[in-house]
């Protein structure tokens, strides 16, 4: 988290900085749920938050949370379709630049 938190302490931050930030976290919380790994959830959230507040208003981060939220605690079948798909558009958008 330390290191993703570095693209939203620069002194311009874009909304695609924020969008990384996002997916990393959300992809963090994924992993650990597939790992059974324990994590506190609710911290890391809460972390993710604190870090958005100076970028976002709280309604506005609140809807960028919402995809964070249902990874950490949807049922992890609903997440697994959700992760895969997420991660197919983005290989073929990383191939399509390419």
């Amino acid at each position: 988290m330390e290191s993703t938190e570095t693209l939203l302490q620069q002194n311009t931050v874009s909304p695609a900085d924020i969008e990384q930030y996002l997916k990393l976290s959300l992809e963090l919380i994924y992993v650990c749920r597939k790992a059974q790994h324990s994590i506190h959830i609710d911290e890391l959230i809460e972390v993710v938050k604190r870090q958005l507040e100076p970028h976002y208003s709280l309604s506005r981060a609140q809807k960028q949370l919402a995809p964070l939220l249902d990874v950490a605690f949807k049922p992890i079948a609903q997440v697994d379709y959700w992760m895969q798909l997420m991660l197919a558009l983005e290989e073929k958008r990383l191939h399509t630049l390419q």
